[in-house]
């Protein structure tokens, strides 16, 4: 059974690179009449085999693959473009020492060939029915893709943008080399392009460090200046009339005006991405956000926090949070009802079940271990009987019909002690009235 299947995944597998089974619809018989081509003679030709003797045992089973075909079609080609471009070039092969070196040999060998086989010679000893078998143990007819060699991979890596510089002194002229990060700078003031330098310095992590340690330093100079006594700012102006006039927006133009880094800071922190012209300028809680940190610097930039407190004091509840809302100080004052409904939820729960709790603790302790007992209620009813209908025999007939059912006591004294300090007996009748 093992020996059909074997023979038959023979006979449906391409003769050259023995695949997987070939579909009917997508083989050419290898010893077939081909209006095109001569297969046969090119694997004689190309590959030095006779297939002479497949031809009668194995001609009508032997099939090439659809890939295989092309492969033979592209080298039949390949070998007649050879020959005419020898017979344009006159030629001659007998005459040309070249041809018999090894090397001549190697190199024909290499262009044209795309199938490598192992050296094959056919015996007379070889039989009939052996023949597919010797094909496939002495000829590796696999195709072996041949291409022209590639070039050396070249090292793409080059070296850092070096620019040289020259400066010249009165006494001398120096040059320098720059390299890395502060080359990239030169050029950029090379190309007087104030974006570039810029992106530059901010993109070096050595530069960026040291611009920031600066600007710091510019932003607590600004500052210092705004809580000085000599110049006193808005927000240090804490007497009735300064405070009657006091106003957000002068704070934010007074920080524009004396200190524009903080102020640039302060509006970049609270400005909208696409804001409009006026909300780039100020905002209330720019002005805010900025006293509260002046404050924290020097406790006498107060004004601004008197005004607040003052609020607090002075109006209702619902006053002050619209208030601190509109300086972004709070939320208004329907948001901070709905937060009191979301954190009030379940906020007796505890209580709750502190309560029942209690109630079962009571329950078990002064619970009822008698049964309450039970009631016979009942009715009676009477049937009237009138004179009509009596008879001879039974005049004085008397019906009378009570119907009664048992329930349980809805009111039980089993739960209340059993024992008193003193008996009823022993009371006086005084205690009692």
């Amino acid at each position: 059974m093992n020996t059909e299947t074997k023979e038959k995944s023979i006979v449906n597998s391409c003769f050259t690179c023995k695949g997987e089974e070939i579909d009917k619809n997508k083989r050419t018989r290898l010893f077939g009449k081909s209006k095109t081509h001569d297969f046969v003679g090119i694997l004689r030709e190309t590959a030095k085999i006779d297939l002479d003797i497949y031809s009668d045992k194995c001609g009508p089973t032997s099939f090439l693959c659809r890939n295989c075909v092309n492969k033979l079609k592209r080298l039949d080609e390949a070998n007649k473009s050879v020959k005419i471009t020898r017979k344009s070039l006159k030629f001659d092969e007998q005459d040309d020492p070249l041809l018999d070196s090894d090397s001549a040999s190697g190199i024909e060998q290499k262009d044209v060939t795309l199938i490598v086989t192992q050296p094959f010679i056919p015996t007379a000893t070889v039989q009939p029915g052996q023949a597919s078998q010797a094909l496939t143990s002495n000829i590796d007819l696999c195709p072996i893709f041949m291409s022209t060699p590639k070039k050396a991979p070249v090292n793409k890596k080059t070296d850092e943008s070096r620019v040289t510089i020259s400066v010249k002194y009165p006494s001398k002229v120096k040059n320098k080399n720059i390299v890395g990060d502060f080359a990239k700078i030169v050029k950029a003031i090379l190309h007087q392009n104030p974006t570039g330098i810029a992106n530059v310095v901010v993109k070096s992590k050595q530069l960026r460090e040291k611009v920031v340690d600066r600007l710091l330093q510019l932003i607590k100079t600004e500052i210092d200046d705004l809580c000085s006594v000599k110049n006193p700012s808005i927000l240090r102006g804490t007497t009735k009339e300064k405070l009657l006039q006091f106003s957000l927006e002068k704070v934010c133009d007074e920080w524009a005006e004396r200190a524009p880094m903080f102020h640039s800071f302060l509006r970049a922190c609270c400005s909208k991405s696409r804001g409009t012209a006026k909300d780039l300028e100020w905002s209330p809680a720019m002005a805010v956000a900025g006293s509260v940190l002046l404050k924290q610097r020097n406790k006498h930039m107060n004004a601004l926090a008197s005004i607040i407190g003052l609020t607090i004091k002075t109006k209702s509840l619902e006053t002050v949070i619209n208030t601190c809302a509109k300086l972004r100080i709070t939320c208004c004052n329907q948001t901070v009802l709905r937060k009191m409904d979301i954190l009030g939820e379940n906020h007796d729960e505890l209580l709750k079940t502190a309560k029942r709790n209690l109630e079962d603790t009571f329950q078990e302790e002064n619970g009822s271990s008698v049964h309450p007992g039970y009631t016979i209620p009942f009715d009676n009813v009477d049937v009237r009987i009138e004179r009509r209908q009596m008879t001879k025999t039974s005049q004085n007939m008397d019906c009378h019909w009570v119907n009664h059912l048992y329930v349980e006591n809805r009111i039980s004294g089993s739960h209340l002690p059993t024992h008193c300090n003193k008996s009823i007996d022993s009371l006086e009748n005084i205690d009692l009235l």
